[in-house]
């Protein structure tokens, strides 16, 4: 949760400093997501 909150105060800062164009799926791409592994 604090890493989604850094990187949502990462992009607004960027969108105010530079006045880059919000885009919603490369910040999502960018997210690391753990795998889920299946215990077999």
């Amino acid at each position: 949760m604090i890493v989604l909150c850094c990187k949502l105060i990462r992009v607004f800062f960027v969108i105010l400093k530079k006045g880059v164009k919000y885009n919603g799926n490369k910040m999502l791409r960018d997210i690391k997501r753990p795998e889920i592994r299946n215990a077999a």
